[in-house]
């Protein structure tokens, strides 16, 4: 059990972890790993690999030799079919803490989206500060900067500059 800097206990907050769903991946996707697999599986049997061994295996497969790397190390740290799958179609998931995706969240729909039309400095601040009332870590400013540039173009311009200016904008 936690507690806050006034004494009060709390409970510490959930890692947000995700369960590994297998279905979630296409057939396509699982022979791409298995085709992964087979070209690293010749590297995988030695403690030390030869750098002629890695860029032969590359060659052979038709890829970088960064990418061998990056399949190795992906494998040693997980050895499993499914650390070589293609996680970057994945849905976008945050990896702070839930208090402080409120605190940007909260800090954004306040100060960032209305007509008062504030810098994303400001919202910065606005985040380390509230973040440092609650005795949480802040998280860095381009999080922040990052979470701003997520909003959709027509949401940020109808609530920054109203919805009669929309049309002045040109949409992509």
């Amino acid at each position: 059990m936690w507690t806050t800097p006034e004494g009060a206990p709390f409970a510490a907050p959930a890692p947000a972890l995700q369960a590994f769903d297998p279905l979630s991946h296409s057939d396509e996707e699982w022979s791409l790993a298995q085709k992964r697999f087979d070209t690293i599986r010749p590297l995988l049997g030695s403690s030390r690999t030869s750098t002629a061994e890695i860029q032969a295996q590359a060659a052979a497969a038709g890829v970088n030799v960064t990418t061998i790397y990056r399949w190795l190390k992906a494998y040693k740290r997980s050895p499993a079919l499914s650390s070589l799958l293609n996680n970057k179609s994945r849905a976008w998931a945050s990896r702070l803490e839930p208090a402080q995706d409120a605190v940007i969240d909260e800090a954004i729909q306040s100060s960032y989206l209305t007509p008062q039309r504030r810098k994303v400095r400001t919202i910065c601040r606005i985040v380390a500060a509230r973040c440092k009332e609650l005795s949480i870590p802040a998280p860095h400013s381009n999080t922040v900067r990052n979470r701003i540039a997520l909003i959709a173009p027509e949401l940020s311009t109808r609530k920054r500059f109203g919805a009669d200016k929309l049309d002045h904008f040109v949409r992509l």
